[in-house]
């Protein structure tokens, strides 16, 4: 009789042994599809920032002129403009941190951080915005990635840009 008992116990052991690795199997499945949505999750949170920074743009004329104006020559700005101009970068270079933060955590993938990123950095590649981005409150880490980013830009093109709608 103990023989069959240590039998049982050992078949147990058995079946139990088996039960953990389904499970372990299923949860890691699991974990790599939540994480796959939270990633997009992520990623959609952030277009939509993105999305409501240039619907203020789309939706208001004398904020569109003041960027395009700061970012040629703030000091051309009155005081209220510059203001409004730094508040308005300070809300993008915000934004660049959380870009850059979830490329940090490994949820932004490479190809949208170098997408929004030098986008992001694209804006602020003109004497305005880099006066505005040393004045931002922000990190030593963000303020060198921008400027990395900058590099890979093609700044005589941004800053063209912005001198060619503003002389338009």
């Amino acid at each position: 009789m103990t023989m069959d008992f240590t039998l049982l116990a050992n078949l147990g052991e058995f079946v139990g042994g088996i039960a953990v690795a389904v499970t372990l199997i299923y949860l890691a499945v699991e974990l790599h599809r939540n994480r796959a949505e939270s990633q997009a999750a992520s990623v959609d949170a952030l277009v939509s920032r993105l999305d409501a920074f240039n619907a203020d743009f789309h939706n208001n004329a004398e904020l569109c002129d003041i960027f395009m104006r700061g970012n040629i020559d703030p000091e051309d700005l009155d005081p209220v403009e510059r203001t409004r101009y730094l508040a308005v970068t300070q809300r993008l270079v915000n934004h660049f941190m959380t870009i850059k933060r979830s490329r940090d955590r490994g949820i932004l993938p490479d190809e949208e951080w170098l997408a929004y990123g030098v986008g992001t950095a694209n804006f602020l590649d003109s004497p305005g915005g880099e006066w505005a981005c040393s004045q931002a409150a922000t990190t030593d880490g963000v303020r060198n990635a921008l400027g990395e980013l900058r590099k890979q830009s093609d700044k005589s093109a941004a800053f063209t840009h912005w001198k060619g709608m503003v002389a338009d």
